[in-house]
């Protein structure tokens, strides 16, 4: 079971499509359909034909990878579980938490690619949704446009 940015069911909201109580599983790994899925803004469509990595900022070598050259890399897979922040007990935002098995190529690999300079201290992925988010006031990384944005790493996975 691979999980990405665009493979979530349902919708924010109470528990129910997309979201799942823990005493409803029964196994370890959240089932696809079953898992939480939260969309901000929108939900944009990606060509994955046309669809790019940058990987650049306190880089020595700023590189883009296309979703093939992505896909042909080692693959790593990781048991792991992702909440969403806003996972609070609030009657909208509940059981935003799943396992998953995620799957695809090594962040730290596709880092090394760029030659990751010792003076940066975090990593920023931005996607194709349209919104303004304060990453950190007065960081050369607040943008009000994703699309400009002069953050570590921009990705629109598909």
């Amino acid at each position: 079971m691979e999980r990405s940015a665009s493979t979530g069911a349902g919708a924010a909201g109470e528990c129910g499509e997309g979201q799942t109580h823990w005493e409803d599983l029964d196994s370890w790994i959240t089932p696809n359909n079953r898992f939480f899925s939260i969309a901000h803004y929108d939900r944009p469509v990606v060509d994955a034909k046309t669809w790019r990595l940058d990987v650049a900022g306190l880089v020595d070598k700023p590189v883009t990878f296309t979703l093939d050259e992505l896909k042909s890399r080692p693959r790593h897979e990781v048991i792991s579980t992702l909440e969403c922040s806003g996972n609070n007990g609030l009657p909208f935002a509940t059981s935003t938490i799943g396992n998953a098995r995620w799957a695809g190529a090594s962040l730290a690999e596709t880092l090394r690619a760029a030659q990751v300079k010792k003076a940066a201290v975090e990593v920023v992925f931005y996607g194709t949704d349209q919104g303004e988010e304060v990453v950190r006031k007065d960081s050369p990384l607040n943008t009000s446009s994703p699309a400009t944005s002069r953050g570590a790493c921009r990705s629109t996975m598909p």
